[in-house]
């Protein structure tokens, strides 16, 4: 195989992982039913736009250099946001709920009692009935919701 060659498929898998991140941002916003950027769209910016500047570098093309390095220092800043920012929170970077917690949709519409009067969903913290809600880990609208011993 000539060095062409790899370095056409170097350039065309790293189009495929770079493009990928649409994919992967449209299906995250569509479960969640409204636009999410979810960890994943970044790593594979991160992966895809440091694979492209890699095959730039390698045809010498300055204006693909310049515009793939931008990006993936932008790319780098916006995982450590996120990383930063769950540290801030407590969580982890692998966190899952634990065996007594489970996985709950939050509606934002209020709960309206059998007069239409506003009351407190029974699964709000205020309600005083043990449950602590906790933030998610994967940034859509679902929240682990941990039982308090």
């Amino acid at each position: 195989m000539s060095h062409g060659i790899i370095w056409l498929a170097i350039g065309l898998v790293a189009q495929g992982m770079f493009s990928l991140r649409f994919l992967v941002q449209w299906i995250a916003s569509e479960r969640a039913g409204r636009s999410v950027v979810p960890v994943a769209f970044w790593y594979l910016s991160l992966l895809g736009g440091g694979s492209l500047l890699a095959y730039a570098i390698h045809r010498l093309d300055p204006v693909f250099i310049l515009g793939q390095s931008l990006g993936f220092l932008i790319y780098g800043r916006n995982l450590f946001l996120v990383y930063a920012e769950r540290a801030r929170q407590g969580q982890t970077s692998g966190a899952k709920p634990s065996t007594n917690q489970q996985r709950v949709r939050i509606d934002p519409r209020p709960v309206l009692s059998v007069d239409g009067q506003p009351r407190l969903d029974p699964m709000d913290a205020r309600a005083g009935n043990g449950v602590t809600v906790v933030p998610p880990h994967d940034g859509l609208d679902d929240l682990a919701v941990a039982q308090q011993p």
